[in-house]
């Protein structure tokens, strides 16, 4: 049965003060109110799941759009589970000319038997300033359900001016394709990537991604690229299994 989870958001910008004209959301998915943090110009919104996650058939859809000039911070409350079953995450962001978003969800985390398809559209103005994460991970260490997922696709697409400047797609079957090799997943099981695309960068999102301390118990790589102006940094990363048997 088909689950729709809608999250719709507009922010526009008053006088150096940027506020959320227009805000909807629809179970399973929710906005929190409108936070003005530490005393910010502009609205920190955070995107919650009751569910705690995506159930097979759920379909949630995430729109965003900020005015010319404003600002926006968006998050999420903790990460989002894919359960066993098929289900869709859609997001598109429109931003404005000179306007400013930073959306730094939680991880995705592949449940076992869980089948996913990301799509992302970003869609950027003239001067306008992106700083966006997007972090999965394999399955539950804990639970054992490694790699136990039935698919995962993603679809990112990123315009500039009305130019497509970026486009990543990919999908990834694990039990039809080895994943070992070290221009695939290798042996690490955690992927982020950190995107900064437009001339004004936001150094706070930025060392949030790039100065996140590795846990004792872990082993990362991190390597980064830049091209006209914009900036793709990742990060990879596993548990030391040598840990494990202390």
């Amino acid at each position: 049965m088909r689950n729709l989870g809608l999250a719709r958001l507009s922010v526009s910008a008053d006088g150096g003060l940027s506020t959320v004209v227009d805000q909807f959301s629809q179970t399973p998915l929710q906005l929190h109110r409108p936070l003005y943090l530490e005393g910010a110009s502009h609205p920190t919104v955070y995107i919650k799941t009751p569910s705690s996650g995506l159930l097979g058939g759920d379909e949630h859809k995430i729109d965003v759009n900020v005015a010319s000039g404003a600002q926006l911070e968006l998050r999420t409350q903790a990460a989002t589970l894919v359960y066993p079953g098929r289900s869709l995450l859609q997001i598109n962001l429109t931003l404005a000319d000179s306007a400013q978003l930073i959306f730094l969800p939680h991880p995705i985390i592949l449940g076992a038997e869980s089948s996913l398809s990301q799509k992302v559209r970003i869609k950027l103005g003239k001067d306008a300033t992106l700083s966006f994460a997007d972090t999965w991970c394999a399955g539950r260490i804990g639970m054992q359900e490694l790699w136990k997922f039935t698919d995962y696709e993603y679809q990112l697409e990123i315009f500039q001016e009305s130019k497509l400047t970026y486009r990543e797609h990919w999908r990834i079957v694990p039990a039809e394709a080895p994943l070992e090799h070290p221009l695939l997943c290798g042996d690490y099981t955690h992927f982020a990537s950190f995107y900064e695309f437009g001339k004004s960068k936001n150094l706070t999102a930025r060392k949030d991604f790039t100065d996140f301390k590795t846990k004792s118990f872990e082993i990362e790589k991190r390597w980064s690229l830049t091209r006209n102006g914009n900036d793709i940094h990742r990060r990879v990363y596993k548990v030391d299994e040598s840990c494990l048997s202390l």
